[in-house]
């Protein structure tokens, strides 16, 4: 199943996103559904959510 996303959708996906510092180098990145369902699309699983600081910086790269 492919999903079509339009503009208003992906800017509100990206409005969505957020992330807050944890332990240890770690940070938490959540979004709405749609935001996830890009990031899965483009290879991104952040199913777990808890990502290194590192694959963070990597992000959009």
């Amino acid at each position: 199943l492919q999903r079509v996303f339009s503009p208003e959708k992906i800017q509100n996906a990206l409005l969505s996103a957020q992330c807050r510092p944890l332990e240890k180098g770690y940070w938490e990145v959540f979004g709405n559904e749609d935001f996830l369902q890009i990031n899965r699309l483009l290879g991104k699983d952040w199913t777990r959510q808890y990502i290194p600081l590192e694959v963070l910086r990597t992000y959009g790269k």
